[in-house]
């Protein structure tokens, strides 16, 4: 088992590096990928620096502190890697894969990685939870702000903290949604929306709101007034933002919309059951992902091994297909930005 890098025109495999199993999604930053596996059982987790462009290792470091049976969660920006390991908050040196410091966080979810500032967030002996900002050069604490989180701890899709042109996003104590300052946490607006952040630019906030029904709301970026709201049909849903376009993907249906207003610019149906990674924009294309298995109600399938997985690169205003490709040995991936 291993990381692959495809060829975003035609999606033929350009390299393969085998590195044991890995734990959850890598990272792409400039012209390296980042990623945690355990190479056999029973071997401590590593982390990993490849080059993009082939796969060779740059460099990789044990995690010590990490707690078997969870999966560490990366961030990572040009100059810092972070890893939650669940006892610590990790800083790893991007270019050399030297500890810088460690930070001792019962942290929930993937923590983002800034030149600035390093963002988790913590539960609190209450039951609360806490947005914790360090300064990334040194771990020392910069500011915190109270926090809404649900009961399980923030996954893709549902990240509830969006960081975009130095401004953080995220909903607080009571679930509104609030806009601070990255370097310093000073309140830029307070939205009197509710919700979970599910998507963040530097135009558009896209905010899940409610529960049976479940409404997706927009909301702009420099004020948090709603500009448009879009009904779901179910409240299992990823969401991805790129640019002006926004995709969401529930089950087998892809629907993508204008980002700015919230009208509907396409639908599609996948090949395969479900789809649980979220959409990925990449110089124009929209790449799509989704798993077939007959533990969800895909036909024809044996068990997971048997049944294919599916690869698209889409027109992103249009839907219409470039190229498609099944995928026999993938057993569930998650796409990660290359280059063109």
């Amino acid at each position: 088992s291993g990381i692959a890098g495809v060829r975003g025109s035609d999606g033929k495999v350009q390299w393969h590096r085998g590195v044991g199993a890995i734990n959850w999604s890598p990272l792409v930053v400039g012209d390296t990928i980042f990623l945690c596996s355990q190479p056999q059982i029973g071997t401590p987790l590593m982390l990993w620096a490849l080059h993009r462009a082939d796969g060779t290792v740059v460099w990789s470091t044990p995690l010590t502190d990490a707690t078997g049976g969870f999966n560490p969660l990366l961030g990572a920006d040009a100059n810092t890697v972070l890893v939650n390991t669940y006892a610590n908050l990790d800083a790893f040196d991007a270019a050399t894969g030297h500890l810088r410091w460690q930070h001792a966080a019962q942290a929930d979810g993937r923590p983002t990685s800034t030149t600035q500032i390093a963002l988790y967030s913590e539960r609190t002996p209450d039951d609360h939870a806490k947005l914790i900002a360090l300064h990334t050069a040194t771990g020392t604490l910069a500011w915190s702000q109270s926090l809404f989180i649900n009961n399980t701890p923030i996954r893709a899709g549902d990240k509830a903290i969006f960081v975009s042109a130095q401004t953080v996003y995220f909903p607080d104590a009571d679930q509104r949604i609030a806009a601070v300052n990255l370097a310093d946490g000073h309140p830029r607006w307070h939205s009197q929306e509710t919700g979970i952040v599910v998507a963040g630019g530097p135009q558009t906030v896209v905010v899940k709101h409610g529960y049976h029904p479940t409404t997706l709301l927009g909301l702009d970026a420099t004020s948090g007034q709603r500009l448009w709201s879009m009904p779901l049909v179910t409240d299992l849903v990823t969401v991805s933002l790129a640019g002006t376009t926004l995709v969401t993907a529930s089950g087998a249906t892809i629907v993508a919309a204008d980002a700015r207003t919230g009208k509907e610019l396409w639908r599609k149906a996948l090949n395969a059951a479900y789809s649980t990674n979220l959409p990925l924009m990449l110089d124009g294309v929209l790449f799509l992902y989704s798993e077939n298995s007959q533990a969800h109600g895909s036909p024809g399938c044996a068990g997971w091994q048997a049944c294919p997985d599916y690869l698209y690169a889409l027109h992103p205003d249009t839907g219409k297909s470039y190229w498609e490709d099944t995928l026999t040995d993938a057993n569930g991936m998650a796409l990660q930005e290359g280059d063109a």
